[in-house]
């Protein structure tokens, strides 16, 4: 997924950890705040809970770009969480091949039926220019179609939670786009390569 613009000092996942800061909120909490002050928060879906749209309206109400990951079970969690970041996060927790780190991407997910490599940005845009729409009834087809979809407007609570309940991950991002809202989302295997073209 494309990087925002940080606008703050950066903070790493593996500093917050070594800090004790990055398990699932506590409860009686205040998710906002504890975003800014950590630039990274983890939230544990339970059984019956959903996307946690009272903090991304929050953050866009403050005018604050943010990231989202929503990631199924794994050796770290039980049960699916979503993780919110802020522009000057870096998800630096797993470590690569060559010793290098990069962040935890989202992974395949088993209850899609078209489990393939979806392509890259730039080559899907030059056939299909309907990966930005806000046509909320084409959104769900089009992200199992392609990998990604954008649109305006306000976030479709039907799509993302019908991927959240199947436990499909996926990374959505929220940003300001003149007096608007711009979202994006991205499934695994599809490739963000818009930086590469700037």
């Amino acid at each position: 997924m494309r990087r925002q613009e940080a606008k703050e000092p950066l903070v790493y996942y593996t500093e917050l950890e070594r800090r004790g800061l990055t398990g699932m909120l506590p409860k009686d909490t205040d998710p906002l705040q504890l975003l800014r002050q950590r630039g990274f928060i983890s939230v544990e879906l339970h059984r019956g809970r959903r996307f946690d749209y009272d903090l991304a309206t929050e953050l866009e109400h403050e005018g604050i770009e943010y990231q989202v990951k929503s990631l199924g079970p794994d050796e770290s969690s039980p049960c699916p969480r979503l993780e919110f970041s802020l522009p000057h996060f870096v998800d630096d927790r797993v470590l690569l091949p060559d010793g290098r780190r990069g962040e935890r991407e989202v992974r395949p997910s088993k209850r899609l039926t078209r489990q393939r490599y979806f392509g890259k940005y730039s080559d899907v845009i030059k056939v299909n220019s309907s990966l930005h729409t806000d046509q909320s009834i084409a959104q769900l087809q089009m992200i199992r179609g392609h990998g990604f979809i954008a649109w305006s407007g306000s976030i479709p609570s039907r799509s993302i939670d019908q991927f959240v309940r199947q436990g499909i991950e996926f990374a959505m991002r929220g940003y300001f786009g003149g007096d608007t809202v711009v979202y994006e989302v991205q499934l695994h295997g599809f490739i963000d390569d818009r930086e590469e073209a700037d």
